[in-house]
């Protein structure tokens, strides 16, 4: 087995590390070098390389280099999530979906959220439960859409399918109306996984992304991860696709300095919000 050096990036080489990694995500480390580090040595214990210097010889390596660029890239996005993180957050969805299910009684529409940064799907799921509950007894048809950076949350997520750990905030209720238990684990019914899509999709393209015409955008801890003016452009661009009275729900403290005229606070005691004009 080849031995594996721990990688040690000189503090006058981050900068680069920093610029390239920015330029294909938009994500910026600065300050995170450890962070880039533990990633790499992941993915040197994974190829067998033994050293940094020989893993940035691999990058060279055309198709297989840009392989490897995309994996590291994959392990240092972040995938951890949890069902129904952010109570404060869920409950104000919640209520937003029982107020739009009482203004659109007895009308068949098509409702759409869409929750952003999705990482291992739970808080998609969740946002999908909500759903089902608030609209079960009207004509409204609903869908949510989870979309991440990472292909490999993306398709963890789609498998609907997770542990007892990770399941422990859904209620007993909840389990037993949206999931199925197989083996130790807990599976999602296909009645709510029919409703619940994923996607990879990066932010840091959201010009061209082409999700519109939402009713709820859910986007929690993500925008943290870029510099100011990159945060404020794509809480602008989601804004856009938004419908007329739609929802963005934003981290707490997150654009802390963004401001738009095209919506409104909402619950802002409580929850980051906002709703469009």
């Amino acid at each position: 087995m080849t031995a594996v050096e721990y990688p040690v990036i000189a503090d006058e080489d981050m900068p680069r590390w920093e610029s390239w990694i920015e330029g294909i995500t938009g994500i910026t480390l600065e300050g995170r070098k450890r962070v880039l580090e533990r990633c790499i040595y992941q993915r040197l214990l994974g190829c067998g390389v033994p050293s940094l210097e020989a893993y940035q010889r691999l990058f060279d390596h055309g198709v297989e280099g840009d392989m490897e660029k995309a994996a590291l890239i994959d392990q240092l996005t972040v995938k951890d999530s949890r069902f129904f993180r952010n109570s404060k957050a869920m409950d104000a969805v919640g209520d937003y979906l029982l107020r739009r299910a009482r203004e659109l009684d007895g009308e068949s529409s098509e409702f759409r959220i869409w929750s952003v940064g999705c990482a291992l799907g739970q808080e998609t799921y969740s946002l999908g439960m909500l759903a089902s509950e608030q609209f079960a007894f009207t004509e409204v048809k609903w869908q949510v859409l989870g979309t991440d950076i990472s292909p490999s949350a993306v398709v963890y997520a789609s498998r609907g399918q997770y542990t007892d750990k990770q399941a422990e905030r859904v209620s007993t209720h909840r389990k037993t109306r949206f999931f199925d238990k197989v083996d130790e684990d807990w599976q999602v019914q296909p009645h709510l996984r029919d409703k619940v899509s994923f996607g990879a999709s990066n932010l840091k393209d959201i010009d061209s992304c082409p999700f519109a015409d939402q009713d709820v955008i859910f986007c929690q801890n993500v925008l943290i991860y870029f510099r100011g003016d990159m945060a404020n452009h794509i809480a602008d661009e989601l804004v856009k696709r938004l419908r007329p009275g739609g929802l963005l729900v934003l981290g707490a403290g997150e654009v802390s300095e963004w401001d738009s005229l095209a919506v409104t606070r909402w619950r802002s005691e409580t929850v980051n919000a906002y709703r469009a004009r």
